[in-house]
């Protein structure tokens, strides 16, 4: 396995993970500017050219061979991503980077996208639990910070979007903002340096962008929910300057919720018959990051529901050695299986590149998450349950309780 790292002299990150007797070849590029580097009057217009970037010819080039396209947008990146034949790889690299860097930005397709994506926010607002968790960021983040700014926007921004506004945006900003291209899979030395002699042929100018006004709320989101369903989300925030920014918080998440019915929390609150659906994320943004733990149940039960997450969080912070091994362990095996297609590990180092992280490539993730200690993980759960810093989110007409914490 051939790994390739390094910054081309148009500036542009390029990297690579070659990989013998695989079929497939997955490439990306990967744009850092997202709603977190809009303003209120702009929002959703990363999310917009998404979708009428993403109408180009190069769609139905890559589909017509097979190929598969995936593109995402979220608060600090656009993504292009393609997945194809590694027979097609080059055709296909060339046609994506030539259309991505020449788009045609026409009102027929800018007319075209903007139902589609005023269609989706609807459908997003109206699934109560989407639009909960869309207010984590507003929870969080105080209002006049970028990062409270939902990726998709609102109906009356993307009405307002003009041509000259769009054109504006995507050759001025997004196109000059840091970019990573990002490959993996099945490609021989000479694809790798074609690739490479192309993709450093681009022009490309480059701006720096910062996400403004990064501070933290102590305000609290009180919303009624439907019918007699509530949900409780207790959230706390952290510096993604830790050295373990986003290894720690995995293996926190996935001991609470993400091993399904093996979970810690999931075990307690089910034994009690106190909650349908229990889940837990982190959100790692370059300088900032969110915890969280959500649980679906009935209104009557919230104290009960308080009280065992109290209890089982607790537990979270004194774990054995013996059990914490256990824990790093399937979260290794966990990260193995989810990082299998190229696919995945490419959108994995690229985005680690992105946000400049240490481990860029799968195989160095593995190795420090096995690396991790027990103080390490004791300590981070006892920060994440500081009251300082815990913020407790109920969606119903009930009183919330800052206090939730330990």
């Amino acid at each position: 396995m051939v790994k390739t790292k390094m910054n081309l002299k148009n500036g542009i990150r390029f990297i690579c993970e070659c990989q013998k007797n695989v079929e497939v070849v997955s490439f990306g590029f990967w744009f850092q500017f997202g709603s977190a580097y809009e303003t209120k009057t702009n929002n959703g217009i990363s999310h917009f050219l998404e979708h009428v970037i993403s109408k180009q010819e190069f769609e139905t080039f890559i589909e017509n061979r097979g190929g598969k396209v995936e593109c995402i947008t979220s608060k600090e990146y656009i993504s292009f991503n393609v997945t194809v034949n590694k027979r097609d790889f080059l055709n296909c690299l060339r046609k994506v980077a030539d259309q991505v860097f020449s788009p045609r930005i026409t009102s027929e397709i800018v007319e075209s996208e903007r139902a589609v994506v005023i269609e989706e926010i609807k459908i997003y607002q109206s699934n109560f639990l989407e639009h909960v968790l869309d207010n984590i960021s507003r929870c969080i983040f105080k209002e006049q910070s970028s990062l409270s700014l939902p990726i998709l926007g609102s109906e009356n921004n993307i009405l307002n979007f003009d041509l000259e506004q769009l054109y504006d945006t995507w050759y001025n900003k997004i196109l000059k903002s840091p970019l990573v291209v990002s490959i993996n899979g099945g490609i021989d030395e000479k694809e790798l340096y074609e690739a490479l002699d192309y993709i450093e042929n681009i022009h490309k100018e480059n701006k720096s962008y910062k996400i403004s006004n990064v501070e933290y709320c102590t305000s609290l989101i009180i919303e009624k929910s439907l019918h007699d369903i509530s949900i409780l989300n207790i959230l706390s925030y952290f510096k993604t300057s830790d050295i373990y920014q986003h290894i720690l918080p995995e293996i926190f998440t996935f001991y609470l919720t993400n091993s399904g019915q093996n979970a810690l929390l999931i075990k307690e609150l089910r034994k009690r018959g106190l909650s349908y659906q229990t889940f837990s994320y982190y959100l790692p943004y370059t300088i900032a990051g969110v915890l969280g733990i959500t649980a679906l149940f009935s209104s009557d039960k919230l104290l009960e529901v308080i009280n065992t997450i109290k209890s089982t969080l607790k537990s979270a912070a004194q774990i054995s050695s013996k059990d914490f091994e256990r824990i790093k362990n399937m979260a290794i095996n966990q990260s193995v299986i989810l990082y299998e297609t190229t696919l995945e590990r490419m959108k994995f180092q690229a985005k680690n590149s992105l946000l400049l992280r240490k481990d860029v490539f799968v195989d160095n993730y593995l190795v420090r998450l096995s690396e991790v200690d027990i103080k390490d993980y004791i300590s981070f759960v006892r920060d994440m349950m500081n009251r300082e810093k815990g913020y407790f989110l109920f969606h119903n007409d009930e009183i919330s309780d800052k206090n939730i914490f330990i």
